[in-house]
């Protein structure tokens, strides 16, 4: 994990794209019913079905974490039905997921650094795991160019790991960037696989502070993710501190990401990144307009986005509410859904235009709560999956 202290202990757990065909953007809805008679009926029936046919995902991965993250677990929802499948296979309980090419990875964060391979097909049995450094590296993240070139960014060492996990011995080389930041290590955070490039947010973080604060600038770095050129380009981003997975936008030419600066200062927000390149391109919606930290951002395929913000008074109460973002105008809606509490940990939009959010509670239900892209709540609670989600990188598809 990553040693920040962030909102209390709570945070200080934390440590951090999309696999192919897992555009956390969704398509388009299904059709809410089949219509009675006469041409519209069959109208809307045939809407119904294309919308069906369009639909690439079935099953969506909740990783979860124990309320001390002393353990883990892997549950899954069946994205029809909505039934969930419980404690299917089995994660540290400070990682983060991620499905790529069929297989579902789970990275093992600091104290760990390992990557868990599993299975779908086999019910998601765990296949193989393997290290991606000593246990101070903390590993962050995975991202495939390919089932046999993957990307391990890592917080605590100077270089990206490359590996092949579907060979014997997994490590391929090493992309160095010692180079960018001032100690040596630029702190690789999350990724992302944007066609043949490789994006990495690098958060530029005070190593011998041990809060972790954040230095300016922060930067994306791009690399050529078939290994012929393992030169970075560089682009500093808005603010200190880019935090977030990269949320794809529904016309996959950009990406958000959260810039937080310094917690609770509201001096960070949301900033368009243009793909594939991987150019800053601006603060979209400011934490001021948020009235708090920027935390996970979900677009919807129809336009819609919604965020996660973190909001604190003076004596440090502080709450997560889902709130309706404008990307292009910049303005905040009232909050969908606000827990009252610190519980929100991330939000997903499936190829249904549905949005799917994680709750985390400690004196109350935790689960999976899902809503469509209008803001309109489908399930009528949380629903269970076994264990509390995890602080991050919880939901993906398959």
């Amino acid at each position: 994990m990553t040693k920040r202290i962030l909102l209390g202990a709570w945070l200080a757990m934390t440590g951090c794209g999309e696999g192919e065909g897992e555009d956390d953007s969704g398509a388009e809805s299904e059709a809410e019913s089949e219509g009675e008679g006469g041409d519209e009926g069959e109208a809307e029936a045939e809407s119904e079905s294309e919308s069906e046919s369009e639909a690439s995902f079935t099953t969506a991965v909740i990783l979860l974490a124990s309320s001390d993250a002393a353990s883990g677990a892997i549950s899954t929802i069946d994205v029809e039905t909505l039934a969930a499948e419980k404690l299917v296979g089995p994660a540290g309980g400070d990682a983060v997921g991620r499905a790529w090419f069929g297989s579902y990875y789970v990275v093992n964060r600091m104290g760990f650094d390992s990557v868990q391979v599993h299975d779908p097909k086999k019910g998601f049995a765990l296949t193989k795991e393997f290290s991606v450094g000593s246990t101070t590296d903390n590993a962050q993240d995975i991202c495939c160019a390919a089932a046999d070139r993957c990307f391990v960014p890592r917080l605590h060492s100077a270089d990206i790991l490359v590996v092949d996990p579907t060979a014997e011995d997994e490590e391929i080389g090493t992309i160095d960037l010692s180079k960018v930041a001032d100690d040596g290590v630029p702190n690789a955070h999350t990724c992302v696989i944007a066609g043949t490039t490789l994006l990495v947010e690098l958060q530029n973080l005070d190593d011998a502070d041990p809060y972790l604060t954040a230095l300016e600038p922060g930067w994306i770095a791009a690399l050529d993710a078939s290994g012929e050129d393992a030169t970075p380009s560089l682009y500093e981003t808005a603010v200190h501190n880019p935090f977030s997975r990269f949320a794809l936008e529904p016309d996959g030419a950009s990406a958000i990401i959260a810039e937080i600066g310094g917690w609770g200062a509201l001096d960070g927000g949301y900033e368009r990144i243009g793909l594939p390149g991987g150019s800053p391109q601006g603060i979209v919606i400011g934490e001021k307009a948020l009235g708090g930290d920027a935390g996970t951002l979900a677009a919807c395929s129809t336009g819609e986005a919604f965020a996660i913000a973190t909001l604190c008074d003076a004596e440090f109460n502080c709450s997560t509410p889902l709130l309706p973002v404008d990307l292009d105008s910049g303005e905040v809606g009232a909050a969908i859904y606000d827990p009252g509490s610190f519980a929100l940990t991330w939000a997903a939009g499936d190829d249904r235009g549905r949005l799917w959010v994680a709750e985390r509670n400690y004196d109350g239900p935790s689960g999976i709560r899902v809503y469509g892209c209008d803001g309109s709540e489908i399930t009528e609670g949380p629903i269970d999956v076994g264990m509390p989600p995890a602080f991050e990188g919880v939901i993906e598809f398959l």
